[in-house]
């Protein structure tokens, strides 16, 4: 996921580009580090 943080925009280091990205992986995906790696590989080239 990825979203705008308005605690960095608005407090600290008042940057208004900040992005946070969060990842959580369970089941399969988070025993398996090659399942993992093909889906993100997968998620990441549908970006843009």
């Amino acid at each position: 996921m990825e979203a705008d943080h308005f605690c960095m925009q608005w407090r600290g280091v008042r940057d208004l580009d900040s992005k946070m990205i969060n990842s959580v992986m369970r089941g399969v995906f988070l025993k398996d580090a090659n399942l993992r790696r093909e889906f993100l590989s997968l998620v990441n080239n549908k970006k843009g």
